[in-house]
């Protein structure tokens, strides 16, 4: 702790000492990282210069304010910037006409899933027309490194029907179950169960994907 406790009289040697502590303090902030070396406490509120420290400390905590304004502004512009190029290269794509019946759907998952930066995006293929009464089975499916891949993987049509209604949504095995209505929410449970933990899932993005 810095000691200098204020008397009547501050003589020469008090006022250099608090001089040198003061540039002590302000050698030690470092104005490209948040936050102080030093505290107020760390000071002593006797101090010669404590109206300086205080300025200096609200200076510098205004400063962080901005700075970390300054990165949450380039952070998004970065990543306006990703999918601005990927949309770019999905549309220079989709350009050429003479294009294979599954080129698409495998350009789509080996696009998005490096940008989206998620462990593996999966394109499921209903097995018949009648999409409440099909089977939904893993046809293309990008993996992320290290990620074990699951095409062929199938989710029976009694699991299925309950989430083909909507077009796009957020899951996790907790609000899937929630979604499944009550009467068949008890036997539907485990399954959701072993799915997630035979693919190791902790959330997934649906999009549904209706083509005439």
């Amino acid at each position: 702790m810095i000691k200098n406790e204020k008397s009547k009289k501050n003589s020469e040697e008090d006022v250099k000492s608090c001089i040198q502590d003061l540039l002590r303090f302000t050698e030690a902030i470092a104005w490209d990282q948040p936050g102080i070396t030093i505290d107020k406490k760390d000071i002593g509120d006797s101090h010669l210069f404590m109206p300086l420290y205080e300025n200096m400390l609200a200076i510098k905590h205004d400063f962080d304010s901005i700075l970390q304004k300054k990165i949450e502004a380039e952070s998004d512009a970065a990543e306006q910037n990703k999918y601005c190029k990927l949309r770019s290269e999905i549309y220079k794509f989709f350009s050429d006409n003479a294009l294979e019946e599954d080129a698409p759907i495998k350009m789509l998952l080996n696009t998005a899933g490096p940008v989206i930066g998620v462990s593996r995006v999966c394109y499921y293929k209903f097995t018949t027309e009648d999409h409440y009464k099909s089977d939904l089975i893993c046809t293309y499916e990008w993996c992320g490194k290290g990620v074990s891949p699951t095409k062929g993987t199938k989710i029976p049509a009694k699991l299925a029907k309950h989430f083909i209604q909507k077009d796009s949504f957020i899951l996790t095995p907790e609000s899937a179950i929630k979604i499944i209505l009550v009467p068949e929410r008890n036997s539907e449970k485990l399954l959701i169960s072993n799915i997630a933990e035979a693919k190791n899932l902790e959330s997934i993005f649906m999009l549904s994907n209706f083509v005439n």
